[in-house]
């Protein structure tokens, strides 16, 4: 069939044009959430041990350096004498790992959008380059700055969901939920999901910083094109993403890497769809 609105010649059990994103009526139309999960859990289906792998990759790394590193210190101080322990260089060993900790983030940060990227590339039915992965490290400082407001973010809506739920119960329900072992686990739950949705939701920026190669404020503006008419979809993927995972933090490793593997193939797959929709918006 031909589009009818720029004429490029599609398939004939095509839902939009691959060209302009026009969605083509008088077919059966999935709505675009429902298609984004397809796409994601085919892509998982067609690159298992890719997919795995680029997870294991983002978890073992940071994990790696906060654990190197501290044993490096350590073998220098063995090797050089006691001279350049962390008290005798004026270093609090909270501090010090305090600082381990930032790098670990950071590092995952910048592995989670070359992770983005490299699932991109397998949508677009592209090369898969493990290489791809480190990418993030030629956007550190877009990617940095997101990463902060990623958490504010998330601190907003654990404070608000908080705060609401007190309301509405007439308690304080953290001190409730802490003094109890089940309210504990309940509480380490949400806290979970909150960080989950949290970067869910900051990925549209990402994938614009690493694929349109737009700065921070830039990243904004050509997402907020994008989304245009497609925000409730988007908040509901993430929701059901978050749920998905969930289900498979209780499955453990393996259940983590195919929830994990499928969420940022259903995320990149959203994001091609609405560029190629509303692309047209960003000339």
């Amino acid at each position: 069939m031909n589009c009818k609105k720029c004429k490029s010649l599609m398939p004939d059990d095509s839902r939009y044009c691959g060209i302009c994103g026009n969605r083509f009526s008088g077919s059966h139309q999935p709505g675009i959430v429902k298609e984004s999960l397809g796409r994601g859990f085919a892509v998982f289906r067609n690159k298992p041990f890719y997919m795995t792998l680029m997870v294991l990759v983002i978890l073992l790394v940071p994990y790696a350096v906060n654990m190197l590193v501290p044993y490096a210190t350590n073998q220098l101080a063995d090797l050089f004498g006691k001279g350049i322990q962390l008290n005798r260089l004026g270093i609090e060993p909270l501090t010090f790992q305090m600082g381990l900790n930032l790098i670990w983030i950071l590092i995952g940060t910048l592995l989670w959008a070359g992770f983005l990227y490299s699932v991109l590339q397998v949508v677009r039915r592209n090369e898969a380059r493990i290489s791809n992965i480190f990418k993030g490290f030629y956007r550190l400082f877009s990617l940095l700055v997101l990463y902060i407001l990623t958490v504010f973010l998330a601190a907003f809506i654990w404070i608000g969901g908080v705060q609401v739920t007190s309301s509405m119960m007439g308690q304080n329900l953290m001190s409730s939920m802490l003094s109890d072992p089940v309210g504990m686990q309940i509480l380490g739950f949400g806290y979970l999901a909150i960080v989950l949705l949290s970067t869910f939701l900051m990925s549209i920026f990402v994938l614009v910083v690493m694929d349109r190669d737009k700065g921070v404020f830039a990243s904004f503006f050509v997402a907020g094109k994008l989304l245009k008419g497609n925000i409730i979809s988007f908040l509901l993927l993430n929701f059901l993403l978050v749920i998905i995972n969930l289900f498979g933090l209780l499955a453990l490793l393996v259940g983590v890497l195919m929830s994990l593997s499928i969420s940022v193939a259903s995320l990149t797959a959203f994001y091609d769809m609405i560029l190629k929709k509303n692309g047209h918006l960003l000339k």
